[in-house]
């Protein structure tokens, strides 16, 4: 059986057989994943502003602060960026996966995004931004 499925969806074929193993139904559907995905880069697109602008606010008490200090927001706020588009990432290769991924390598990234998004709660609450997840 050749199903090509498109682009951030999920697939699924069902297959009912009779008592005699004949075939008696074959059922396939596809599910759109496209625009959770483009919600999820539209929420990203929006965090790098969110990060931006308070970088761009730490940046006007840079006077105030030690050299170390602003290195360290800053750092903090770059790892909290970096966590949400690993995150991101993640996601949207996860809605890619075509129909023919096995179970074994939609749970292993269904538990990679999991991770990422613990990384970047985390790396936001450190960076003292809201959490993204």
């Amino acid at each position: 059986m050749r199903v090509k499925g498109s682009a951030l969806s999920d697939g699924t074929v069902t297959v009912k057989m009779r008592s005699d193993n004949t075939l008696e139904s074959v059922k396939v559907e596809s599910t759109s994943k496209g625009q959770e995905a483009l919600a999820s880069l539209g929420k990203a697109d929006k965090d790098l502003a969110d990060a931006r602008a308070s970088r761009d606010n730490y940046s006007e008490d840079k006077t105030k602060a030690s050299e170390d200090e602003v290195l360290a927001r800053e750092d903090s706020l770059l790892a909290a960026l970096e966590a949400k588009q690993a995150a991101d990432l993640a996601i949207v290769e996860l809605a890619a996966l075509p129909a023919t991924a096995t179970q074994v390598e939609r749970t292993t990234n269904e538990q990679k995004v999991d991770k990422l998004k613990l990384v970047a709660n985390q790396k936001a609450r450190r960076a003292g931004l809201q959490v993204p997840f």
